[in-house]
């Protein structure tokens, strides 16, 4: 859908640990924005988790820029971003 919306100039990817170097890449880049299923509407359970394990193991966090609900007002996708954990507690 997303590529239908965009022409087909959208650059899309998925995150996936399997290759270090390009999940590295992915999570420290900050202008790479991130669109998850929120945990309640995950379409693999547990897939949010690990994404969030494996950002934490290089030292970032997830920054949520909008949540995107349904048409009753459930939630449902979250955009966001990586950001390094001292930038988060400096920010508390």
């Amino acid at each position: 859908g997303l590529r239908v919306l965009h022409d087909g100039r959208i650059k899309l990817f998925m995150a996936d640990e399997k290759d270090p170097a390009e999940f590295r890449k992915m999570v420290t880049v900050p202008d790479f924005i991130f669109v998850q299923h929120t945990h309640a509407t995950e379409a693999v359970a547990g897939v949010n988790e690990r994404l969030q394990q494996g950002a934490a193991r290089l030292g970032y966090t997830e920054h949520v820029l909008r949540v995107i609900a349904d048409s009753s007002g459930a939630p449902v996708f979250e955009l966001f971003r990586f950001e390094p954990e001292s930038r988060q507690a400096a920010l508390r």
